[in-house]
């Protein structure tokens, strides 16, 4: 891949309107600023986050500053007022701030700001963000945190001075055009209503357009929550024209990209429905992969053993889309299960089990199958279609990308440093200390394992058939359903102390004690390690025991095994 750029989140210019945002800004002009009547008017621009809501504004801002320039076609003045409330969300009264800006533009606001000011003094209890006034050519500082509500005499007054300036401002043919942003971010839901509220102060005045872009159910909610089961019906009677951004083609999205590479482009085409074709955050996945195939270049010529392999765009965008979800946060080769255990799901059922499995392994669905959000199923199809295709196939692969994409971990060091991939040599692990390793979902089939301390390490589901371990340390180490065919176990010590299920122990134990007679000599036998298996049997009685699934038979079965290896080691 060729070298890639990062990309910021400004807005689309007018040269290279790739979203086509240059048609809405069409119809907006000719439908809402070119209408007959000057009488107020409120439109909702509406979508979710970052699908180009303020790319939209924006171009509607720069739009009103050509026909102020173009007198001779529109002899109208467009007095644009653009407002992120959020930017204000400490204050109390967002009216303020409002005229505050208003001000800026038109001079007629300069003194009623200032009357107000004086007048509303008593109720300003403590001084947070300010705005200088000397810009406005009054040298006086007010601070907008708490402008408390006053009475309403002092409302009805202050409506009425607001009312007057601006008959007086629109008279001179001027129109107000307010572009308020971000609406449904405020921090407290309650201001979104507030606002609503004092915007109400402008709609019976002639020249006053609104534009409101926000997230439509976002403000339904808070509208809710001061009128309960009226935000839809609040919204509709508040705003005169309801324009719901419509959802971008793929094909259209990946045009933001600052890439011609046709691989880079097909792969984030694919994604871009899981990212419920949203700019913003396919502007953020490419941002940090871009970041993240940095990282990965360089881990891959940092270490002889990776060299061979060549950065997959595919599998690096994969994992940034699953490595926090469920179990794949602790142990990130759980994905390599599902992908070998789809290979051998033969039947329908089979499949359809380990897809509900899958899904509720990374946290996409609950244990009845249904879906916690929209996005979690689009990512879900997208992940099991691609399970076992072109995937990860090798745990040293997969933890390549997951090292790459920030999931680091003291098994997936040691992994990187040892394991080989699919037809190499096989690992070797040797003077390790492992003391209480997190190792389970590991891959070591025919790993050896030297003068290792495993005291307490977790294998659980880990692949190790066929490896050996040779004068190690096993106390504490749980091997739950693990795979451990035909492993060598040779001197080593704490076999009478594993904390693993009793049946999987009794299996190892037995392993170790037919290899011990088998490797040794009877005259050469290393009695020390034949008592350490011994004992073993008594640790699994007692595992049984904990378990509740001790019985007689059982009980006498290990016995017996206990019995006939003491004779071994010490024969009459």
């Amino acid at each position: 891949m060729s070298k890639l750029s990062l990309l910021g989140d400004q807005s689309v210019r007018t040269d290279s309107d790739c979203l086509h945002f240059q048609r809405y800004l069409h119809a907006l002009e000719s439908t809402v600023l070119h209408r007959n009547d000057h009488a107020p008017f409120v439109t909702g621009i509406f979508g979710p986050w970052g699908s180009g809501k303020s790319t939209l504004l924006n171009l509607l801002e720069n739009r009103l500053d050509e026909l102020n320039l173009d007198t001779a076609n529109d002899p109208s003045k467009w007095v644009i007022i653009k407002f992120s409330p959020w930017l204000y969300s400490q204050e109390e009264s967002l009216l303020v701030p409002l005229l505050a800006l208003l001000a800026q533009q038109e001079n007629a606001f300069k003194p009623l700001i200032k009357k107000m000011t004086e007048t509303s003094m008593r109720f300003l209890k403590r001084t947070s963000a300010t705005i200088d006034f000397d810009k406005l050519g009054m040298p006086l500082k007010i601070s907008l945190n708490n402008l408390a509500q006053g009475k309403d005499d002092q409302h009805k007054f202050f409506q009425e001075e607001i009312a007057e300036t601006i008959k007086t401002i629109t008279q001179a043919n001027k129109r107000l055009v307010f572009l308020i942003d971000d609406l449904d971010r405020c921090h407290d839901q309650r201001q979104i209503v507030n606002l609503l509220e004092q915007i109400k102060l402008f709609l019976h005045l002639d020249g006053c357009l609104f534009f409101i872009a926000a997230d439509r159910q976002q403000v339904v909610d808070a509208i809710d929550k001061t009128f309960p089961r009226s935000g839809a019906a609040y919204l509709e009677k508040f705003v005169q024209l309801a324009f719901d951004l419509p959802p971008h083609h793929s094909q259209d999205l990946v045009r933001i990209l600052p890439t011609d590479d046709p691989a880079a482009l097909l792969a984030y085409r694919s994604l871009c429905e899981v990212l419920g074709n949203n700019p913003r955050k396919l502007k953020l996945l490419w941002n940090e992969a871009v970041l993240r195939m940095t990282i990965l270049k360089d881990e891959l010529q940092h270490s002889p053993q990776t060299r061979q392999h060549t950065p997959d765009l595919n599998l690096l965008l994969r994992w940034l889309l699953i490595r926090n979800r469920g179990e794949l946060a602790n142990n990130p080769y759980r994905y390599l299960e599902f992908e070998q255990r789809k290979k051998t799901a033969a039947t329908e059922a089979e499949q359809e089990k380990l897809r509900k499995e899958f899904f509720h392994a990374l946290q996409l669905a609950d244990d009845s199958g249904q879906w916690y959000s929209g996005d979690d199923q689009r990512l879900a199809v997208f992940l099991w279609n691609r399970l076992g295709r072109d995937g990860f196939h090798h745990p040293a692969i997969l933890t390549l990308y997951a090292r790459a994409s920030g999931a680091d971990s003291f098994y997936s060091r040691n992994l990187l440093e040892n394991a080989c991939f699919t037809g190499g040599e096989h690992a070797q692990f040797s003077d390790r200390d492992f003391n209480y390793a997190e190792l389970s979902g590991g891959h070591y089939p025919g790993a050896v394992f030297s003068r290792c301390d495993f005291t307490g390490a977790d294998f659980r589901h880990s692949i190790l058939n066929g490896s050996q371990f040779a004068d190690c340390a096993l106390s504490g180490v749980c091997f739950d359903q693990a795979e451990l065919n035909g492993i060598t176990w040779k001197n080593c010590s704490g076999l009478n102390a594993l904390d693993t299920e009793p049946v999987l122990y009794e299996q190892i134990i037995d392993h170790a004690e037919e290899q011990h007679w088998q490797l040794a000599q009877a005259d050469m036998a290393n009695n020390e390690f034949a008592v350490s298996l011994m004992k073993a049997y008594k640790t699994i009685l007692d595992k049984h025991a904990e378990n509740k699934s001790l019985t007689k038979t059982i009980e006498s079965h290990l016995l017996d095994k206990a019995r006939q290896l003491r004779a071994k080691i010490y024969p009459q």
